[in-house]
C-alpha cells in the first residue's frame, strides 16, 4: 500500500467510530464522558464538511447528488416527523456520514478505500480481544440472562458497544482479510476473527458467519472456474434446506437459546407493519418513532406490552415504517445498485479483490439487517460500505490490481481463496 497519508488516518478514525469505538470509551468504559461522546462525533462531522463542500463547488459524480439528495429528504422527514427535533439531529448525522462516504468515494480508489477499512476492523478487533485478556471492565459484555459463549465463557464485546456488534463487525474483519492479504499472516488474523466471533456470544454473529463462509467460497469457485459445476449441488443443497427448516426451526433456535418468537423480535415486526399501514408514503421520519419522550408513537408498544424498544429490530422495516414506500424505494435502488456495481467491478477484465471484500461484506451485514437494525443507521459502518459502493468511480478498474491473469492464454480470476 502506498505511503499513509494524513487522510487515510482520519478514514481509519471514522471507520473505528462507526464500529462503536467512540460509544464504548465514552459511554462504557472507565473513561466514560457522555458528552465527550457528541464532541468527538461533531469533530469528525466539522472535519468532513469542508471536504464535501469543496467537491460541491468543484464538481462530483451525478450518483453522489443523488445521495446527497436522499440525505435532504431524510432531513425534510422532520417536516412530518412526530418527534421533530430527534429526527432533525439523527438526519443531519446521517447526511454527514453519508457526506463522508462520497468523499472517500470521490479521493480514494476501492483499493485504498479497502485497506483503511481492514485496518480499523483489525485494531478494534485485535485491541477487543487484548482488552478482555487483561480484564479491562468495559470489554466484558453484562448479559442479564448469563448466557455463556459457545465457548462456556462469559461473552466479550471489546471496544464495540454490544456484543453482537463484536461478533458481527469481527466477521467483516474475517471477510477483508480472506481476500485482500495472504499467506501466514491470514491465517493468524481469519483466525482471531473466529476466536472473536466465538467469544461473542452472539448467534447472529455466528449466522454472518455462515453467510460469509458460503459467499468466500462461492468466490473460492469462481476464481478455479469451477462455479459452473457447483451451481446444481448448491440449488439441492438450498431447496433441501427450505423443505427441512420448517420443521427443525425450532429446535435450532433453542439450541441457541432462542424461542419461534426470535426473543420477541416477531412481536416487533408486527407492531412495525402496524405503522407502516398508518403512514405508507412519508413514513414517521426519520427516527421518528422510538424515543425518549412520552410522545414517541413507539411508546404505544410500552403501553400494549410493558416493554420500551429501543426500534424494531429489522433494518428492513425501520427504514419502511420511518421513510415510508418513498424512502425505503429509494433506498434500495441505492443498496442494490452498490452491490452490482461493486460485482461489476469485481469480475471485470481489470477488477480487484477489494471490491470482491466489500461486495461480500455488504451482502453479508444485508442479509442479517432483517433481524438487526444497521441497515440506514447513522454512525454505522453498514451505511457508508453502501454508499461507497454506490458512489465509487471506475477509476479503480485502471488503478486497482488485476484479479485476471492472461499471460497463459487463457483467463482467470484470481483470488486470495486458494
Amino acid at each position: 500500500m502506498p505511503r499513509t497519508t494524513a487522510f487515510d488516518w482520519f478514514v481509519r478514525l471514522y471507520i473505528a467510530a462507526s464500529l462503536g469505538l467512540f460509544a464504548n470509551l465514552f459511554n462504557l468504559s472507565p473513561l466514560a464522558l457522555p458528552g465527550l461522546f457528541n464532541v468527538a462525533w461533531a469533530s469528525l462531522y466539522a472535519a468532513t464538511l469542508p471536504l464535501l463542500l469543496s467537491l460541491v463547488l468543484s464538481g462530483m459524480a451525478a450518483r453522489s447528488w443523488a445521495i446527497l439528495g436522499f440525505s435532504g429528504y431524510l432531513i425534510l422527514s422532520t417536516v412530518w416527523s412526530q418527534l421533530p427535533q430527534q429526527t432533525l439531529q439523527n438526519s443531519i448525522a446521517i447526511a454527514m456520514n453519508m457526506g463522508f462516504a462520497i468523499v472517500c468515494a470521490e479521493r480514494l480508489s476501492v483499493k485504498r478505500f479497502s485497506e483503511n477499512v481492514r485496518w480499523a476492523l483489525n485494531a478494534m478487533v485485535l485491541l477487543s480481544l487484548l482488552t478482555a485478556a487483561v480484564g479491562m471492565p468495559s470489554a466484558w459484555y453484562q448479559d442479564v440472562m448469563n448466557r455463556p459463549t459457545i465457548l462456556g465463557t462469559n461473552p466479550i464485546q471489546g471496544l464495540f458497544s454490544h456484543k453482537i456488534f463484536f461478533g458481527v463487525y469481527s466477521t467483516a474483519a474475517l471477510i477483508f482479510n480472506a481476500i485482500a492479504i495472504g499467506g501466514v499472516r491470514r491465517m493468524l488474523i481469519v483466525s482471531a476473527c473466529l476466536l472473536a466471533i466465538l467469544l461473542s456470544g452472539s448467534t447472529t454473529a455466528l449466522f454472518t458467519a455462515l453467510v460469509a463462509c458460503v459467499l468466500l467460497l462461492l468466490v473460492g469457485l469462481y476464481s478455479k472456474g469451477f462455479f459452473q459445476f457447483a451451481v446444481g449441488p448448491l440449488t439441492g443443497i438450498l431447496l433441501a434446506t427450505l423443505i427441512i427448516l420448517p420443521s427443525a426451526f425450532e429446535p435450532i433456535l433453542n439450541a441457541f437459546g432462542r424461542d419461534a418468537t426470535l426473543t420477541g423480535r416477531t412481536e416487533l415486526w408486527a407492531w412495525a407493519l402496524w405503522f407502516f399501514e398508518k403512514r405508507p408514503i412519508l413514513g414517521w421520519g426519520y427516527r421518528g418513532i422510538f424515543g425518549d419522550s412520552i410522545a414517541a408513537p413507539g411508546h404505544l408498544i410500552a403501553l400494549a406490552s410493558g416493554y420500551e424498544p429501543p426500534h424494531f429490530h429489522s433494518g428492513y422495516l425501520q427504514v419502511l415504517t420511518e421513510t415510508g414506500v418513498l424512502g425505503a424505494s429509494l433506498f434500495m435502488i441505492i443498496l442494490l445498485a452498490s452491490i452490482t456495481r461493486l460485482a461489476a467491478s469485481s469480475i471485470a477484465d481489470k477488477g480487484n479483490a477489494h471490491a470482491a471484500a466489500l461486495l461480500i461484506a455488504i451482502l453479508a451485514l444485508a442479509s442479517i439487517s432483517a433481524g438487526m437494525n444497521i441497515l440506514l443507521h447513522y454512525n454505522d459502518i453498514t451505511t457508508l460500505l453502501i454508499v461507497f459502493g454506490f458512489c465509487h468511480r471506475w477509476r479503480d478498474i485502471r488503478t486497482s490490481k488485476p484479479m485476471y491473469d492472461t499471460s497463459q492464454g487463457r483467463t482467470y480470476l484470481r483470488s486470495a481463496i486458494t
